[in-house]
């Protein structure tokens, strides 16, 4: 099965907006977004050229960058294999999305 190509919306840093979750759902909104007060969030970075950049939540807070590659073999499918010993590669699937909002299916 080919490469699919990914919306220009996607190409951006997502924070997730767990106050938006819902059963089976994930909410993510762009950095850029007013997030309400929170201890840590964690988050991801869908780059051209197949880059990736996932952020966990570090001890102080503030975030570990973790990077990695993605590819897309089906529609509204990211297949992310991440750098690093111990790193674990997983799936993201687009349940829909828009310039401001990410929903994935929870994993």
């Amino acid at each position: 099965m080919g490469q699919q190509e990914l919306p220009q919306e996607l190409y951006k840093k997502w924070i997730h907006s767990y106050e938006e979750d819902s059963a089976g759902y994930l909410v993510y909104r762009p950095a850029s977004y007013d997030f309400p007060p929170s201890r840590g969030r964690r988050g991801f970075e869908i780059l051209p050229e197949k880059g990736f950049i996932l952020y966990k939540i570090a001890p102080a807070d503030g975030y570990q960058k973790v990077k990695g590659r993605w590819t897309s073999p089906e529609k509204n499918h990211l297949q992310v294999e991440l750098a690093g010993k111990g790193a674990e590669n997983f799936t993201i699937q687009i349940i829909e999305y828009s310039a401001d909002r990410l929903v994935v299916k929870k994993e």
